[in-house]
């Protein structure tokens, strides 16, 4: 619990932090999820807030296997290069949350702070 508190301290006070409870393909696979059809600015949004999270519990976008082994090579490449880049830049100012603009307001995001807004999506932290 030390560790987990301390890892969401560190990623919120200085930005995405590496995360080694996270397995990196793993991530990478959920980004795919997340935005697969996506620019690339907002798959590496998706990387930095996964990456401030420090776990995919809850990430709906990991759920679909058969879909993101079939994405294109292209695909691939774009969320791998998110993941690394999610690394030393957080373009989502600390946002472990995110949901797309084409739909209202979730209900768990009253009372978050709207960090970030980047294509469709929407970002916010606690």
């Amino acid at each position: 619990m030390k560790l987990a508190l301390a890892i969401i301290f560190w990623s919120l006070l200085y930005g995405c932090t590496p995360c080694p409870a996270m397995d990196s393909e793993r991530a990478v696979q959920a980004v795919i999820g997340e935005a697969a059809g996506q620019t690339f600015a907002e798959k590496l949004a998706v990387a930095c807030a996964l990456r401030n999270r420090g776990t995919l519990a809850g990430v709906r976008g990991i759920r679909n296997q058969r879909m993101i082994q079939s994405e294109p090579p292209r695909i691939w490449i774009d969320a791998r290069e998110a993941w690394a880049q999610s690394a030393t830049n957080d373009v989502t100012h600390g946002a472990t949350h995110w949901e797309s603009d084409q739909f209202p307001a979730p209900a768990w995001s009253r009372g978050m702070t709207l960090t970030a807004h980047i294509g469709k999506f929407k970002f916010f932290k606690p």
